[in-house]
C-alpha cells in the first residue's frame, strides 16, 4: 500500500519537474491580424538603430496583398510587453498598412539584442507581441526610396 503511493508521489513529482519549467517561458497568445480588410497599400520603412536614413517602399493592389497573405505567418503570437530601452537597438521596420475603407494600421517591428533574441511587433493599439526569430522580411518591394529617418511614422 505504501510503495504505490510513494511512486505516485515520484511521477507527480517527475511531472511537476519537467512541465513547470516549460510553463514558465510561456506568454499568453493572441490572434495576430495586422492588416486591414481589402488592403490597397502598404508603406514599409527600414533603418538600424541610430542611423540617421531610412528607406521607405510602397506596395500597391496585388503586391500589397500579397504583404498582408504572407508576410505575417502567424495566426497567433505571444503577448509580451517590452521596456523601451530595449527596443531600436537593432533593426527597426515600420509597415503601414491602408485598406479599401479609408482605415490605417500600423506596426513597429523591433529586432532584439542579443544572439537569437527575436524580434518585438507592436501595433498602433498598443498591443505587444515576441516573435522567436527574425519575424517578417523587411524587404518587399524590388526598388526602396531613401528618406530622412524622420519621416519615419513614430509611436
Amino acid at each position: 500500500m505504501i510503495l504505490p503511493t510513494i511512486r505516485r508521489a515520484a511521477e507527480v513529482a517527475l511531472c511537476v519537474t519537467m512541465v513547470v519549467p516549460l510553463l514558465g517561458g510561456c506568454g499568453v497568445q493572441a490572434r495576430f491580424d495586422p492588416c486591414p480588410d481589402d488592403v490597397t497599400r502598404v508603406e514599409v520603412f527600414n533603418t538600424y538603430a541610430d542611423h540617421d536614413a531610412a528607406d521607405r517602399q510602397v506596395l500597391t493592389g496585388k503586391d500589397a496583398t500579397f504583404v498582408c497573405t504572407y508576410g505575417f505567418p502567424y495566426e497567433t503570437l505571444t503577448k509580451r510587453a517590452f521596456d523601451p530601452s530595449d527596443l531600436g537597438q537593432r533593426r527597426i521596420t515600420v509597415m503601414r498598412f491602408a485598406g479599401a475603407d479609408g482605415s490605417v494600421r500600423t506596426l513597429w517591428i523591433y529586432g532584439l539584442a542579443g544572439y537569437q533574441a527575436g524580434t518585438a511587433i507592436i501595433l498602433d493599439t498598443g498591443e505587444s507581441f515576441y516573435v522567436p526569430n527574425n519575424g517578417p522580411a523587411p524587404y518587399y518591394a524590388p526598388d526602396a526610396e531613401v528618406i530622412p529617418r524622420s519621416e519615419i511614422p513614430s509611436r
